[in-house]
């Protein structure tokens, strides 16, 4: 096998850092990493594992040339085999002949040569994973040239892994700071964005938009009787049917305790109306079909509906929705009371009635 020149390494260290730049997530970031480790040094395997903090342990993240179902629940704890030294000492390794070695590693259990290298993955001043190849294309053992190839490497996956990571950890505080952590749905900060968002949207381009408001009925009973995992339990699932009810492009969000809100933009009274009855029905029965209610009496909900009128703010619907669902309390619980379309302010005596089936609890 003909030596590696230096320009051609330097271009594949290009290539690699161009591409490891553009890419999105740390899953392409380090497949991309060990494609061209293999092409760079002739191997036929390669495989790139990161150290994960929260186990405290080395876990594999891409390969080259086997299939990562094969190894992606390994973990290999710093300082054990190959892998785990180069890690704790953060030293490269060429192994002549992994036969010597006391025990075999399940990345290299199956391989065709008996040769190994590892080199670290060193970024910020600290060891990120570690970087390994066996079975040379010509049945070779790895060289010191193979080893400052894969250093070189290494040394932009470092860079792009530290990069992907960061980005990573921004979407998942972003989604913190959005999204309800027992639900799934929208909070009340990022619903009042969006709700805002729309009304401006909506003013614009002359359009529709609603608002509901969805309280479960007794609630407080359900935790009081049945312990707060029940009443997790029927948030969930009524956050469930509230998904299953919307379109793609309306936005549910949990208001607040047993409270859920629902902007849904271009949508007029009848729309609204008729998503509203749904929910509450779909509600009202979702103890015969969720295994999560089984043992609690029905739940129900009461909804609120309310229609965007010119020159209203955010408040002005989430208030003239608010008005209806306490006239649905008051005439009952597990109905829909809905504001009429014209008036700026609405009193509870001024909402529209929806027949209903109720409980009366």
């Amino acid at each position: 096998m003909p030596a590696l020149s230096s320009d051609a390494l330097l271009l594949d260290i290009y290539k690699l850092a161009r591409r490891t730049g553009r890419s999105g997530g740390i899953d392409a970031v380090c497949q991309y990493v060990v494609d061209q480790a293999a092409r760079t040094i002739a191997a036929d395997r390669v495989a790139l594992a990161l150290y994960r903090s929260d186990e405290r342990r080395l876990a594999i993240a891409a390969v080259h040339g086997y299939a990562l179902a094969a190894v992606k629940d390994v973990r290999i704890q710093p300082g054990d085999w190959v892998l785990g030294h180069v890690y704790a000492c953060r030293r490269a390794l060429v192994v002549r002949d992994v036969r010597r070695l006391r025990a075999f590693s399940t990345v290299t259990r199956h391989c065709r040569s008996v040769s190994f290298a590892a080199v670290p993955v060193v970024g910020g001043g600290r060891v990120v994973g570690v970087l390994s190849a066996t079975d040379k294309a010509d049945d070779s053992v790895f060289t010191r040239q193979d080893i400052a190839a894969l250093r070189a490497i290494s040394g932009v996956a470092a860079l792009g892994v530290i990069a992907a990571s960061s980005q990573a950890d921004v979407r998942r505080l972003t989604h913190a700071a959005t999204i309800d952590s027992l639900t799934g749905l929208f909070n009340r900060q990022s619903f009042d964005v969006h709700l805002r968002q729309e009304i401006e949207r909506a003013k614009r381009s002359s359009g529709t938009l609603a608002v509901l408001m969805i309280d479960i009925d007794d609630f407080k009973s359900v935790n009081d009787m049945n312990g707060h995992p029940a009443g997790d339990a029927v948030l969930q699932a009524a956050s469930d049917v509230l998904r299953s009810v919307v379109r793609v492009f309306d936005s549910c969000a949990r208001f607040g305790g047993d409270e859920f809100a629902i902007v849904m933009p271009s949508s007029d009274r009848a729309g609204a109306s008729a998503a509203a009855e749904r929910i509450r029905e779909r509600i009202s029965t979702s103890h015969q079909r969720d295994a999560r209610l089984a043992g609690l009496a029905r739940v129900t909900v009461s909804i609120g509906v309310a229609t965007l009128s010119e020159g209203e703010t955010p408040e002005d619907v989430i208030r003239h929705a608010d008005d209806c669902l306490y006239q649905a309390k008051a005439d009952g619980k597990n109905c829909v009371r809905v504001a009429p379309s014209r008036v700026a302010q609405l009193r509870p005596s001024s909402v529209t009635r929806i027949t209903s089936r109720r409980t009366g609890r």
